[in-house]
């Protein structure tokens, strides 16, 4: 559904993440644009040591998970990065 809808990139966490960007490459996702990362804290420090490529102006970004996998770490270092405030999104 991802690339059907025109997403640019997928970022998965956690222990499926690998599954999940299995079934994105045999949907015709391309790999380059695919990253898996072991839990929410290794996705924020990839957004906070600029290692994940987080889109140009303009782009719309999801963070879908949940506060058991501390997904929010993620979402405020995204926030962090990008220079937008708590009202922003």
């Amino acid at each position: 559904h991802a690339q059907a809808v025109g997403l640019g990139a997928l970022v998965a966490v956690g222990a499926h993440a690998d599954d999940v960007l299995a079934g994105a490459r045999g949907a015709g996702f391309d790999a380059a644009r695919l990253r898996a990362y072991d839990d929410a804290a290794a996705l924020a420090r990839a957004i906070n040591t600029g290692d994940l490529d987080l889109g140009r102006d303009g782009d719309t970004i999801l963070v879908k998970g949940s506060r058991s996998v501390g997904m929010e770490r993620a979402a405020d270092a995204l926030r962090a990065a990008l220079g937008a405030g708590e009202d922003d999104g």
